[in-house]
């Protein structure tokens, strides 16, 4: 399970930085970052269940370029009120250490991108982790 996270937070962490160096300065640049972010997360948008570990699942990505938003959807497999109560506190850290260590993504969360992720939980509670830098 331990070998299952660490990969998934390295391909996290490897696509954050294959983002590639641009700056946001105006609207041309934001539509250069909205195509770099459909050209990388495209082709995995589309909902897929793919488990990232014992307790969570990948639903798919949305990708809303006139809001600049991209919501990684998350399901979980046990109720909210079930999950250790440290462990959102985590994975939040973990979101912003993931986008905000990038130069190009803290740049397009700081232009007005959201770079978000939406868990749903068995019981149908949802949380949403947005990165901050």
């Amino acid at each position: 399970m331990h070998a299952m996270r660490t990969h998934a937070s390295r391909t996290l962490l490897l696509t954050a930085v294959a983002l590639g160096t641009f700056a946001l300065s105006d609207p041309a640049e934001a539509d250069r970052f909205c195509g770099k972010f459909n050209r990388i997360y495209g082709p995995v948008s589309a909902p897929a269940t793919q488990s990232v570990d014992a307790l969570e699942r990948s639903d798919g990505i949305d990708i809303d370029c006139e809001r600049q938003v991209i919501d990684f959807k998350k399901a979980i497999s046990a109720p909210f009120n079930e999950v250790r109560g440290d462990w959102f506190d985590r994975k939040r850290s973990h979101w912003n250490l993931i986008y905000c260590r990038n130069d190009d993504t803290r740049e397009a969360i700081q232009s007005g991108w959201e770079i978000i992720s939406t868990f749903t939980f068995a019981d149908g509670q949802t949380r949403t982790l947005r990165a901050t830098c």
